[in-house]
């Protein structure tokens, strides 16, 4: 409408909008549509009663009655050319009506109305607009493939203006398909289930086809994303998984019917928040995995420590009993256990949660929505490394008490072996972190990057280290206070640590070599 005000004013001195329409009053108006694709406005120009209308060229082309076959081909053949170029072309076309009274529209149903303003048209020209696709969302489009994320375009656009954009984007490629309302009305539930992997563009799409194509994709067990800003598009944004609308240009009605608010409206900050929520997930799994493989080798050393040393230990402990009433045979005290979960889990932990990561997580396929956290090795690794963590406990515990026996002090083999079991769980512990910070081997890491997790380690061998070796603190723990005579009994609790050194450093780079192989394969 205000293009044709303009074209009116031709040369006058008259320019600003509002200008224009207290020159030309609107007297009536039909707002646009995704059915009609026109938006119809009545204007008093010059004392005569004006319809202007603007939409769909392919619409508005066949309403016009002034053209002749020759001008429409023409027209047809332009509208094409900038469709081709990533220009949005609008039509204008206009008439007068004879309009004694505007009540008379008012008693008009919504059929009637269209059918009296909106046909019987003089073609008056056609508008072309570009706006140029954000360089930030070409990058963002190349991250999403990448990612294993599929980019779709639906729109209202002409077909040829939207492949033309999608090419443009990245989300249009050779083999691809694309489909406008007309022939994607014509489509079955099941054709469309079909081949909905093959289409990658959607022009001048109603309503009912963005649902349509929703229900499609999550037929295919596909996690479903959706973004949009009008009225129309609230039911999709709400049967999607993630309904996502713009903040700035959304209606109340996207914004109520979706799961998030896009502030800025930019696509990039979708991606962004994929990325991060990709690093949380990983984070989350490591400070999971931290804690599991040190409960897993807890459980290990208390209960099967228990039911072996009571076997292999069964003289002594007939001996002490029989010397002392109050003698009990135990793996770790209460305290120990207590002092490990607080400070042996609980920095580490909160280190992992807060570290930041080198790895591009973006270069990995989407998880799918059923996978159970454990996949992908994490079971079997988590129950791996608890295993083997108890193990060595168990070893500590017995090699400890070995020596207690072997040095004459045979009352005190159960604090020997419960002061070694406690140094190497807790030190196993702080290596456990250290290796859950990254995929990579040490050697290979920078210990600046991930200070974080070291200086939690520091704290928690600190506090483990003053509990074990200062006088009447580790009497309260139930640690032997022979340990800093003792060179050997310190050997057994430090040295078998170092056994998960060499055994992490291999298995990282295992898996590194696995992951190399497979990536070499996948481009071939």
């Amino acid at each position: 409408e205000i293009a044709f005000l303009y074209a009116l004013e031709n040369m006058s001195q008259t320019k600003s909008k509002k200008e224009l329409e207290q020159k030309y009053p609107r007297l009536f108006s039909l707002p646009f549509d995704s059915d009609r694709k026109l938006m119809s406005s009545i204007n008093r120009i010059n004392n005569e009663t004006i319809v202007i209308v603007k939409g769909a060229p392919d619409i508005l082309i066949n309403k016009c009655i002034n053209l002749s076959s020759k001008e429409t081909n023409e027209l047809k053949s332009k509208i094409q050319e900038w469709s081709n170029n990533s220009y949005r072309v609008l039509m204008i076309a206009t008439k007068k009506i004879a309009l004694s009274n505007l009540d008379e529209l008012k008693t008009l149903t919504n059929n009637e109305l269209y059918n009296l303003v909106e046909n019987k048209l003089d073609f008056i020209g056609l508008v072309a607009m570009i706006g140029p696709p954000r360089e930030t969302s070409k990058e963002s489009i190349k991250l999403c493939l990448k990612a294993g994320i599929r980019p779709i375009m639906i729109t209202g656009d002409n077909i040829n203006t939207a492949i033309a954009i999608a090419k443009e984007l990245g989300i249009y490629h050779e083999g691809d398909l694309a489909i406008d309302g007309t022939k994607l009305k014509e489509l079955s539930d099941e054709e469309l289930f079909k081949n909905i992997e093959k289409y990658s563009v959607y022009a001048r799409a109603i309503p009912e086809d963005k649902i349509r194509i929703v229900h499609a994709w999550q037929k295919k067990n596909q996690v479903v994303a959706m973004t949009g800003d009008g009225v129309n598009d609230a039911p999709a944004l709400k049967a999607a998984e993630i309904g996502c609308a713009m903040g700035i240009t959304g209606t109340e009605a996207a914004k109520e019917a979706s799961d998030m608010i896009l502030a800025d409206d930019n696509f990039s900050t979708v991606v962004k928040a994929v990325e991060n929520g990709r690093s949380i997930y990983q984070k989350i799994k490591n400070v999971i995995q931290n804690l599991l493989i040190t409960s897993i080798a807890e459980i290990i050393l208390v209960f099967f420590g228990l039911i072996i040393f009571k076997l292999i230990f069964k003289q002594e402990i007939i001996s002490n009993i029989k010397n002392d009433p109050n003698f009990d045979l135990y793996i770790l005290s209460a305290t120990q256990l207590l002092w490990i979960n607080l400070f042996t889990h609980g920095f580490p932990a909160i280190a992992l949660g807060l570290q930041e990561s080198k790895e591009n997580y973006m270069n990995d396929k989407p998880i799918p929505k059923n996978q159970s956290i454990f996949a992908k090795g994490m079971g079997i690794n988590t129950l791996w490394q608890g295993i083997l963590m108890g193990i060595l406990s168990l070893i500590g515990y017995y090699l400890g008490a070995k020596l207690a026996i072997q040095q004459n002090m045979t009352q005190k083999f159960v604090e020997y072996g419960s002061t070694a079991a406690f140094l190497i769980l807790g030190i196993c512990a702080t290596f456990n972190a250290i290796n859950l910070m990254s995929k990579k081997p040490l050697i290979l890491q920078n210990p600046l990057f991930y200070w974080k997790v070291y200086l939690s380690v520091f704290i928690s061998l600190f506090f483990l280290f003053i509990v074990s070796f200062i006088n009447k603190i580790n009497s309260a723990f139930k640690i032997t206070s022979d340990l800093l005579t003792n060179s050997k009994l310190i050997l057994i609790s430090l040295g078998i640590p170092l056994v998960l050194i060499p055994i992490y450093f291999i298995h990282k780079i295992i898996l590194m070599t696995i992951k190399q192989h497979q990536k070499t394969n996948n481009k071939r």
